[in-house]
Formats: C-alpha cells, structure tokens, sequence
C-alpha cells in the first residue's frame, strides 16, 4: 500500500515470503510500501542479484544511495535500531554524483552502475557500496583471483584478504589457495607490499551486519578479538613463503615460479630479514651457474636475472641498509653487486672492498664487525686473530702479550666484559685482569657492593681494590678484614683508620643508623688506633653513656668518667629545653592545623573543591601523637635494655590533603588595568613569614608544612631511646634529681601532647 499514486513501481519476494513494493511518485518521492523513503529522488533501480535498492537523490547535493534489501525486509519502524534507521536515512556508502543524473541500471554481473547524466550520456561507475560487498562475498568464497583484481582495479586495501578470517587465512589454508589461485607474479607482489600491522575492519572497510547471516558474523568477530594483529605481517609472510616453496618443490610450478614474491616476504617481515633474502638470491645465481657453465661473466652475481633480483630487493629495502647486510655477511662479492645498483660513489666502496679483501679472513670480519658497530662479534673475530687454531696464517705462534692488550682495550671501550671472560677462560692471568676491568668499571658507575664483591672473588683477590670499593660503600669490617698484620702496625695505616673512623662516623654508605654509625666509627679508633679519647668522644656525640663508661673504666681513665658524666648531665638540661619549645611547637601547629581543615572542609562544602570526595582529615592524622605519648619512660627504666616506641613511619599522615586555592571573587578586582584605580591607593600590607615562604592560607603546602611540623615536635624512637638511657645512667651515677627532673618532663611533655591531640579531636567531631 504506497501513500500516493506512483508512475514507476517495482516489487520483490524473498525466499521466506517476505514482500516489498517500492514506488516513485510524479512528485519525485521514493515509497516503501506506507514508509517514504526520500522525499527527493530522479530515479531508482533493485537489483536482487546485489541485494540493494538503489536510487538518486535530488536537491543541492545529489547522491547515489543503496539501501540493503535485507535491512529493507527485516526493518520495523516500532523495533528497528539506530543502525538500521541510518541506514535507511542516508544508505550504505552514498556518493555524490552530479546534479540531475538518473540511475538507469544496476549491472548483475559486477557491481558496476549506469548513469545518465543530464548532457545525455551514459557513464558507468563502480560505487564502494556495490564493490565492498562484492569483494568481501569472494573473499568469503574463496575466490581470491577475482577478488584480488577487483580490489587493484578499484584502489581497495588489500589488507581486507587477512582481515576479514585471519585465523582461517593463516591455518586453513586459505593462503595455499590464494597463492595457487593468483597467475601473476606482480598481483602476489603488491599484495606483500600492502601488509600492515593493523585490522582495516575496524575503521576503515566495517563488515555490514547484513552482509552475511548473524552466526558468521558473530563468529568472524570474535575470531578477529582473540587474533593479534600486531605480528600479523610476519605471520603471514612466513605462512605464504612456506606455502610458495612448497608449490616449488612439489613440482606445481618451475623452481623460480615465486621467487621476487619469496624476496617480498623476506623485505616485508619486521625487522627485515634482508640476509635471507641475499642468500636466496645467492643460492639461486649459484644454481643458475651450474645449469650454465660456460658463461663467460666474472662474477656470477653481474648476471642480469641476479642484478634485477638486486634492484627489486632494494626497491623494498633502504639501499644502505640492503648494502650494510651485506657486507655483514663477509661475501665482499655480493656486497660490490648491491653496491653496483645503488647510488654509492665507487670510490668510496671500491677502495673498501678491495682493502677487506686482501686482509686476513678475521682481521677482515672484524672491521666489517666494528664499522657495522657490532662488537661482540668484533671482538670474537679479534680473539680468534690471535689464536693459532683459528688463525691459520700464524700456526704455532701463542697469543701475544700484545694482541691482549688490543681485546683488552676494545673490551673496556665497549663494555664487553662477560663476552671477555668467556673468551680468555683459558688463560688465568689474563682472565683475572678482566675480572679487575669489570670491578674497576663498576667502581665507576658507584656499584661499590657488587664492585667489592667482585674484587674479592678474583684469583687471588685484589685486597687494594677491595679496599677502596669497602671504603666507599661504608663497610669498614670488610675494608679493614683487607689488609694483613704487618700494615696494621705502620704509622700511615692509623692515620688511615683515623680517617676512616670519621668517615663512617659521618654516615658514609647509608647502611648504619646515626647511633650506629658513631659506634662503629668509635671502634674503629678502639682497634686500630688506640685512641680511647676519640672514642669517647664520638660515643658522648651518640649519648651512648654506658658504652663511653665502659672504656673509661677499662682504662682507669677518672678524669674522661668525670667528663662523661658531665657531658650527660648538660645533656639532660638540653632536654629540658628540648621539651619546652617541642610542646610550644606542637600546640602551634595542633591549633594552625585545626583552623585549616575547618577552611578546606568550608571550601569543599561550598564548591570550591569541585569532583573531590570527601576523605577523612582526622582519624589517623595524630596516631603518632598518642603512639608518641604511649612510650613510657617507666618501663624503658624498669629493664636493663632501652624502651621501645611504636614506629613513627604512621604517625602523622595527611589524609585529607588535597588542591585548593582561596581566590577572591568580588567582581571589582577581577580585572585591573591603567583605567581601574580599586585597591591602587591603599597601603600595602606588610608581608608575614607565611606569605614569604610562599605557603597561602589554606593550601596544600600549608598544610603539608604543619604535617611535618608536628612530626617534628613529637618524640620518634630515637629520641625516646636516648631520653630512656639518659635517665638510667643518670640514676646510676647517683645524679637522681636530675633524672627525675628529666622524667617528670618527658611525661608531662608526652600528656601536653595526648591532652592537645584529645581535645582538637572532640572539637573536630563536635563541628561536624
């Protein structure tokens, strides 16, 4: 039933007894039964055999429109998808055609469409939306010849071959059929040189839905998913190859039939595997001699089949790097040949040839090796020049102190030094010195660990190597276990251990704590320098009090005791102080700190923290706070060892932090220029030390600042350890008021703390 009376009507049944009538009106309106279709068209044809209803628009920008029949059949205005309106809206692949043409036929036979254009004549066109299909259906067929001319003719990526199957194309011997299909040598040529790394169904030639039925499609889709295109070129280079020298040796075609399309897959494949395809060429010249002895040529490789072999390679292939391959391959022979069809001056790489080939077989390889930058085999041809059972020439000669030194030197220049060792395994002295070459070089690059190591594992070990990667990795046992009883007694090894001590001291390697780092370095002057008074010394710097007495008395030293004591004692006084200014810090920050998570809370209630979540700013923030105030003095004293703290590594963690920046926004300061006055003529306010340092009210550097702040203000492990140690030694040298004294204000300190960190809570919490 068409909504008007239409002149040109035409119908069509499917197999299942669907049905459809298609009119075109007197006033150029295309109808499918009660739908229209286009309220503009000249002209329309249906071609059963394609599967599309095509016609011609009218208007400012006329087009040639094909609509599928199967989405024509299947569409339902009340159920139809967007993807099917598309479709009926503007086609499959519309292309412009000029301004009042009509569409006269649709050819069966190929997807080719006659036009009449409005000086009268015809022209024939072949449309995307009639070839697309057409060459994926022979695709899908099996018919690859077809498909493969019709997609040279029309400009078609090739690529679609692989893409549409790759799976069966690769392993169901679809490419056997492709290339047994395939007459021309040049169409198998073009269709290597077209391969790319990619899925041009996926952007580029879409398989329509319609196009074949659900099932296969689905299945076609999920093979593509699980295939990975990015190896897809050499995948199907080296399948196709197999499948041609197959066909070659099988006697299904002469033994060259496939020879420049073998070269193609050997030039297409990532990275390039130009040797192979050189040997080929190679292989075949040598075979073409044998079948023809009494060529009068010089070299079997200026015949002309091998030299349009060259230039086709090198038409795929950079001529340069076609040349560099090669010459790695040592056959100067072939090299002069590529040289030949490529644009490089004979005078430069005539000399060259000529001078490799008159040196020794490794003396040559190894300058090929180096001007190709390839070292390791550079310096297996330079190890084997100077072995006699390699080097011929030289029989009964030994490697040579000399040529040692040459691989030697190239070993450190290139940093070969396990292709080295493996080389000289044979010969011990030589071998230990590259073992010292490679500890040296890790020296170098500040490895001293390995370095060290390294040293010592050499046959014998190098004791003064080993002693300067010791000294500057900090480990002091290994570098003073490296030197024997006789140079412990000089005069210029104390000096040595004195600088040592210090070194260690100062925290050199990074491995000891502070404390540590001071006891070590007080041993040290102990052992090996005799020097009790440096040593006490450096342990007063630690507060290591029971240790510096310890020595003291060992060697009945009253006057150095008296002076530990002392040291303690103002020690315990800087305490005092110490636990002063850290509460008053504290309580500045606690305060400061409250204040700006109130603002950032404000802010982000208000907007100003767009896309943020809310995150907690107080559950853990003053964890240290109380772990802090959980370590008792008490019980440090009411045992022999120094109290524990919990880890200070979670004590203060800013876990609301986040961007924020108070901006003004009244709208008279938003701008200001010569002729806006507003706020020129006040006096500038006085920069404070927050303003200075760069940290704005509110942000997250001022809050970070006031993080590290308290961490700062609290007592860590260390601390309390020193504070514990203090108090006992104190109590023992029968200074007891003094260590109550310390006492009674670490405790008030660690409650000052508590008490402050209690009270911002419940504030925090009544607030919010």
């Amino acid at each position: 039933m068409l909504l008007e009376p239409c002149p040109w009507i035409t119908g069509f049944g499917s197999a299942e007894g669907q049905k459809l009538v298609i009119g075109l009106s007197s006033r150029f309106r295309l109808y499918l039964g009660e739908r229209q279709l286009c309220n503009a068209s000249s002209s329309f044809f249906l071609s059963p055999h394609h599967g599309f209803l095509g016609y011609v628009t009218l208007g400012s920008r006329c087009q040639l429109r094909f609509l599928p029949l199967k989405v024509l059949l299947d569409f339902d205005p009340l159920m139809g998808s967007d993807t099917d309106a598309d479709t009926l809206s503007d086609g499959y692949e519309p292309r412009n055609v000029e301004r009042g043409s009509v569409l006269v036929s649709i050819l069966p036979e190929k997807p080719q469409v006659v036009l009449q254009l409005p000086r009268g004549n015809l022209e024939g066109v072949s449309p995307r939306a009639l070839v697309l299909p057409h060459i994926m259906s022979l695709i899908h067929n099996d018919q690859y010849h077809l498909a493969l001319d019709m997609m040279r003719r029309q400009k078609v990526d090739m690529n679609l071959i692989v893409d549409m199957d790759p799976v069966n194309c690769l392993k169901g011997g679809r490419l056997r059929k492709l290339v047994g299909q395939v007459k021309a040598i040049d169409h198998l040529n073009l269709f290597l040189a077209s391969l790319q790394d990619y899925d041009v169904t996926q952007w580029k030639y879409q398989i329509p839905s319609w196009l074949f039925s659900p099932d296969q499609t689905e299945t076609d889709s999920e093979t593509r998913k699980s295939f990975d295109f990015s190896t897809k070129v050499n995948q199907v280079c080296t399948t196709i190859r197999h499948e041609m020298m197959q066909m070659q040796r099988d006697g299904s075609c002469s033994t060259d039939h496939f020879f420049l399309p073998i070269l193609s897959t050997f030039a297409k494949q990532n990275p390039p595997q130009l040797q192979n395809a050189l040997e080929l060429i190679k292989e075949d010249a040598i075979s073409t001699a044998s079948k023809n002895p009494q060529s009068k040529l010089k070299s079997i490789l200026l015949t002309d089949h091998v030299q349009s072999s060259i230039t086709y390679l090198a038409f795929l292939a950079d001529y340069e790097l076609l040349f560099d391959t090669a010459l790695g391959m040592y056959d100067f022979d072939l090299a002069k040949a590529v040289a030949r069809n490529s644009q490089m001056d004979p005078k430069a790489y005539l000399p060259m040839l000529k001078r490799l080939r008159n040196l020794p077989p490794f003396e040559a390889k190894y300058e090929v090796d180096v001007k190709l930058k390839r070292y390791e085999s550079a310096l297996r041809h330079l190890y084997q020049m100077g072995v006699p059972e390699f080097d011929s020439g030289n029989l009964g000669a030994e490697f040579s102190e000399t040529h040692f030194d040459k691989c030697k030197q190239f070993i450190q220049e290139h940093k070969l030094y396990q292709l080295g060792l493996e080389l000289f395994i044979g010969y011990p002295a030589w071998h230990r010195q590259i073992i010292l070459l490679l500890a040296e070089n890790l020296l170098v690059e500040a490895k001293s660990d390995l370095s060290l190591a390294i040293f010592l594992s050499a046959k014998p070990p190098c004791f003064e190597g080993a002693r300067r990667a010791a000294r500057m990795c900090g480990d002091y046992k290994t570098f003073f276990s490296c030197f024997d009883s006789i140079d412990v007694q000089s005069d210029d090894f104390i000096s040595l251990a004195h600088e040592v001590a210090h070194e260690v001291a100062d925290g050199r390697g990074g491995v000891l704590s502070k404390r540590e780092s001071y006891a070590a370095g007080a041993k040290i002057l102990t052992d090996y320098c005799k020097d009790v008074e440096g040593a006490v010394d450096m342990l007063i710097t630690a507060q290591m009090w029971f240790e510096a007495r310890r020595l003291a008395r060992l060697h009945a030293d009253t006057d150095m005791e008296k002076h530990i004591i002392d040291s303690t004692l103002a020690y315990a006084r800087t305490c005092l102080l110490d636990f002063e200014s850290k509460a008053d810090a504290f309580v500045e920050a606690n305060k400061r700190y409250a204040e700006v998570v109130v603002i950032r809370r404000k802010a982000r209630l208000e907007g100003f923290v767009a896309g943020e979540e809310e995150k907690e700013e107080t559950g853990s923030l003053f964890s240290m706070a109380s772990n802090a105030s959980n370590t008792s003095v008490r019980s440090s004293m009411s045992t022999s060892s120094v109290g524990s703290v919990s880890s200070i590594s979670s004590v203060i963690t800013a876990g609301g932090a986040s961007t924020f920046h108070l901006i003004n926004n009244e709208a008279s300061i938003l701008h200001k220029s010569k002729f806006n006055n507003i706020g020129r003529k006040k006096k500038k306010k006085k920069t404070t030390r927050k303003e200075r340092l760069g940290l704005k009210p509110g942000t997250e550097e001022e809050l970070q600042s006031l993080v590290s702040k308290l961490k700062e203000s609290v007592a860590d492990q260390e601390l309390s350890d020193i504070v514990s140690e203090t108090i006992r030694f104190l109590s023992q040298v029968g200074e007891t008021a003094v260590a109550i004294e310390v006492y009674k204000a670490y405790e008030l300190f660690k409650a000052l703390v508590d008490q402050n960190q209690c009270e911002r809570v419940e504030k925090d919490v009544q607030t919010f």
